[in-house]
């Protein structure tokens, strides 16, 4: 019977249970190859819809989430409310990607296509979009980060028996999250930041949408800003970062001069590439940068999503009037997860 609209989200990751696993907003995900969805003798016709190249790319084996309904009678073939509803369900999906932290060398475009579908079976495509590609980090080269890394591969082994699943239960998490309803304007701000900057490839760029993000949720006040206010309110939203065994200690100094280099892009300077030109030890430093950044306004966000109270984020104002009355953040942190090489 046909009747039913679908939504398919293609991931840049192919790790955790390859079953099908149900999620927020009657979302399924699984790993699986886009041919097992449609009957080998649709293949044929999809390879001309999509093309030669784009369905290379979605037809391997790749972390997927459906969502479908059914469309009213009259609706037509073609886009419509019911492909918008459901493109909005699986980009949350795709926010609750970058959010989760997994295997810090997930990088790639995303796509979602849209269509009909006779149960679950995807009968055609009506649109294919691709998503901002996730950027590969610059930590994720550093020698002294896939060290530290190696040993927590070793832990996720023993625990999991395999690879790659770590990451899964707060992905689902994340998604019932952002899932719950709208996000105040200044979360979904600061949201749309992270992504963006997970997303571009110029560290003087993308440094300072992690701060905007980080700022979104640590709300300083104009008299009372500047960099050793950032510091100690990063510091009450992320504890963990002070044993960080990649961050070393250096977490006060590094956020201090995070924030310093963050107002001199934004003023037009260069800072990033002029770091990283510097030869190794440049690009190390730039890297525990960005590591750094990347986690703050990650763990930020998660915690600002955890809040039982969204209305402390009705507002700037009503966000600064809670940081200095001591109503937020909670005692202690709520977290998804340790913040340890989530990245």
């Amino acid at each position: 019977m046909r009747g039913l609209r679908y939504a398919l989200l293609v991931l840049p990751v192919g790790g955790g249970p390859s079953d099908v696993r149900n999620m927020e907003n009657e979302k399924t995900t699984l790993v699986s190859r886009l041919s097992a969805l449609i009957g080998k003798r649709q293949v044929a016709r999809w390879k001309k819809w999509l093309g030669t190249v784009v369905w290379k790319r979605f037809d391997d084996e790749k972390r997927i989430v459906i969502c479908r309904m059914r469309a009213p009678k009259d609706a037509p073939s073609v886009l419509g409310e019911a492909e918008a509803v459901l493109r909005k369900k699986v980009w949350t999906t795709w926010h609750a990607l970058l959010l989760c932290g997994p295997d810090p060398t997930t990088c790639g475009p995303s796509w979602i296509l849209t269509g009909e579908a006779i149960g679950a079976r995807l009968v055609n495509v009506g649109s294919v979009t691709p998503l901002d590609a996730i950027t590969l980090p610059a930590h994720a080269t550093s020698d002294a980060f896939l060290a530290i890394r190696a040993g927590e591969m070793d832990k996720e082994w023993s625990t999991y028996g395999r690879l790659g699943d770590a990451w899964f239960e707060r992905w689902i998490e994340i998604d019932k999250l952002l899932s719950a309803g709208s996000l105040p304007d200044i979360l979904g701000y600061a949201l749309r930041s992270h992504a963006k900057a997970k997303c571009e490839p110029v560290l003087d760029f993308s440094m300072p949408a992690f701060v905007r993000a980080t700022e979104g949720v640590i709300g300083l006040e104009r008299n009372k800003g500047g960099a050793t206010n950032f510091k100690n309110r990063v510091l009450m939203l992320t504890p963990s970062l002070n044993t960080d065994p990649y961050v070393g200690g250096d977490a006060e100094k590094l956020l201090l001069e995070l924030y310093e280099l963050r107002n001199d892009c934004v003023h037009g300077k260069i800072p990033f590439l002029n770091l990283r030109s510097q030869g190794g030890a440049g690009e190390e430093r730039a890297a525990k940068l960005q590591y750094m950044a990347e986690t703050v306004a990650r763990e930020a966000l998660l915690v600002a999503l955890r809040f039982p109270d969204q209305s402390v984020f009705a507002t700037r104002e009503a966000l600064e009037k809670t940081w200095s009355a001591g109503r937020f953040p909670p005692s202690p942190p709520t977290s998804v997860t340790d913040i340890t090489l989530r990245t």
